[in-house]
């Protein structure tokens, strides 16, 4: 059983706890909420998100800040899906086609990965002070989508490269007296032919973005 104890005091215990980056975090039932005051303070962790914070009181002494949890620890899937949903349209675009100027467009999109971290941090950093998005939730899932989605579009114009629009065609099921295409809409052609190529590239691209 995992305690957490301050001037001897048992504030939490549980067999339930999950270990990250060397804290343990404990289920929200097994706190005694006597001891913990709201407090102001607020943090960003890049994946874990917006942490807030308790003072912890035990007679008449306060440890400020001693305690937190995070309301919404999301942050790393909400970037996936973004990336997702902008690297899948553009990965198709540059894996399918061959147009003017995509030597360029790519070299663009490696960009934030080439250009030297310290110089695009300090860069985004001003930006980023300039227009208030500093220590914010907002703040924080632009900056990861930043290299984020290039690595996403890289990986899916890879798959697009051996991928073919005629799979959509055959991914479509005969219909008795009808066309190939009237029983299924382009969508769920598009999903019947994508998924089953894409299922490994982008759990390995979601693993290596987190």
């Amino acid at each position: 059983m995992t305690k957490a104890i301050w001037n001897g005091v048992v504030l939490a215990e549980s067999d339930q706890t999950i270990v990250v980056e060397g804290n343990h975090y404990f289920p929200p039932e097994s706190v005694d909420r006597q001891y913990f005051q709201a407090s102001e303070t607020h943090t960003v962790c890049p994946w874990k998100g917006v942490a807030s914070y308790y003072d912890v009181a035990v007679d008449g002494q306060i440890n400020r800040g001693a305690a937190w949890y995070y309301p919404d620890p999301r942050l790393a899937a909400r970037d996936i899906k973004v990336s997702a949903l902008i690297g899948i349209p553009a990965g198709r675009a540059l894996g399918l086609h061959d147009f003017r100027g995509k030597r360029l467009v790519e070299f663009l999109i490696l960009a934030p990965i080439i250009v030297p971290t310290l110089a695009a941090a300090m860069g985004i950093h001003v930006a980023f002070i300039r227009y208030g998005l500093a220590d914010s939730l907002l703040g924080v899932i632009l900056v990861h989508l930043i290299p984020v989605v290039p690595y996403m579009t890289l990986i899916m114009s890879s798959v697009f490269a051996n991928y073919s629009p005629e799979y959509e065609e055959q991914a479509a099921p005969w219909a008795p007296g009808h066309s190939r295409f009237s029983s299924m809409s382009p969508g769920r052609r598009f999903g019947r032919a994508f998924w089953p190529a894409a299922c490994s590239p982008l759990l390995f691209a979601g693993a290596n973005t987190c």
